[in-house]
């Protein structure tokens, strides 16, 4: 196991120090600990690998799993292409903020995301002592996490700060210190004023390494580098890949749970 970073772990080391979300370590802990102590495992942190580095290695079979990262234009649910003024240097994602970027004066966290990701950044900013506000084009905080059962805390949790929170409202530009929005039902338009603005709307797979190997036989890409998505959903992938490697896909067996009520 190859690691980039001099910590394993990706994105669960950057996510776990979020506010309420340090118990999410346990997705790394525990299978770190098997794999410190497995005989069969070599891990090389710190060792980032080029394309030359993997086609060189010798071995029958490579699993790229390079993450991915948010974007910063806007691009989401809501809005499928970039929204005006997204570019300027004010406006930081996610990954800023894990690689220790600040944003100045107030803020305004954009969900176009509507899991726990904007929800949690706003109320770490909070915590920071800034003035915030978080807008979604969502009816709800975090609307996702109704089908979680969070929903109605993160909603409380962030009222009990004094973060403003403007629902159903949609970016659609940013400029001179001011966002304007748009009603998602009515289309009608209102500004809000922020110096500074994170954008948590979507992301893109980190897959540029693997599409230059893609015609090596025995590569492929799991979790995040192919497919965004929960961390259950990375940690699935990965098991479903360990469990096919090596077998031809008409030979695949599928179990189909038949449910009888």
């Amino acid at each position: 196991l190859a690691e980039a970073d001099e910590a394993l772990g990706g994105r669960i080391n950057h996510e776990c120090r979020l506010p309420g979300l340090s118990e999410w370590s346990r997705v790394r802990d525990y299978r770190l600990q098997h794999l410190t102590t497995s005989p069969s495992v070599s891990l090389y942190p710190a060792s980032p690998m080029s394309t030359a580095d993997i086609a060189g290695a010798g071995t029958d079979h490579v699993l790229i799993a390079t993450g991915s990262h948010w974007r910063h234009d806007g691009r989401g649910r809501t809005s499928n292409t970039a929204i005006t003024g997204f570019d300027a240097h004010r406006v930081l994602s996610p990954d800023d903020i894990f690689a220790g970027k600040t944003p100045a004066g107030s803020v305004v966290v954009y969900d176009d995301d509507n899991y726990y990701m904007a929800s949690a950044i706003a109320e770490q900013l909070a915590l920071q002592g800034h003035r915030v506000a978080y807008v979604t084009p969502s009816a709800k905080v975090a609307s996702w996490s109704v089908l979680t059962t969070e929903q109605p805390q993160v909603h409380q949790r962030l009222a009990g700060l004094g973060i403003a929170i403007v629902l159903n409202r949609s970016i659609t530009s940013y400029g001179k210190g001011e966002l304007q929005l748009a009603c998602t039902y009515t289309q009608a338009v209102s500004r809000i004023g922020c110096d500074s603005l994170v954008s948590v709307t979507s992301r893109e797979p980190n897959d540029g390494l693997w599409r230059e190997l893609a015609h090596l036989p025995g590569i492929q890409r799991i979790g995040d580098c192919k497919a965004p998505g929960i961390i259950a959903q990375a940690v699935h992938d990965g098991h479903r890949a360990a469990r096919e490697l090596g077998i031809e896909p008409d030979q695949l067996e599928v179990r189909r749970e038949r449910v009888c009520l």
